[in-house]
């Protein structure tokens, strides 16, 4: 059936992309009114040498420290490193790897481009996009370090 999904089925895109925006809802709507101590269940904690993980959770008490007004930002900057640290990782030594950027001397605005746009392709290679590109919006005329690339 068109446009069905097979609930459950992570390795199906709709239902992932079905998933992933309910749980941003649901931490949008956490993040509103967040408390500042609270419980939580977490992995237990297994033998590093094991390599094992471990699937049993226990209950751990958490303290937050971030400001409330920089929880958003806060979120969002962890999970854009932890996205940029897989894809490091991942590829790291191949040839779609991406490219390191130096940020001494300031990097060109192609080199950026050309960083951002095989960002990208592995967004597209790990089923994360469908399709995109990454292109320089505005250069002519932009101050130094405020060019614009769009991403889409």
């Amino acid at each position: 059936r068109a446009g069905s999904v097979s609930q459950g089925d992570l390795t199906d895109p709709k239902y992932f992309d079905y998933m992933s925006c309910v749980q941003y809802l649901a931490i949008n709507r956490a993040m509103k009114d967040p408390e500042t101590d609270f419980e939580e269940l977490q992995p237990k904690k297994s033998d590093p040498n094991s390599g094992a993980w471990n699937p049993e959770l226990e209950k751990v008490s958490v303290h937050r420290t971030v400001p409330t007004e920089l929880l958003v930002p806060t979120h969002d900057e962890r999970v854009g490193k932890s996205i940029l640290d897989y894809m490091y990782d991942t590829y790291r030594g191949t040839p779609i790897a991406l490219p390191n950027v130096p940020t001494q001397p300031r990097p060109s605005i192609e080199e950026i481009q050309q960083s951002l746009s095989q960002l990208v392709k592995l967004f597209i290679i790990n089923g994360f996009a469908w399709e995109g590109s990454a292109q320089i919006a505005n250069k002519s005329g932009a101050k130094e370090g405020q060019s614009t690339f769009l991403l889409s």
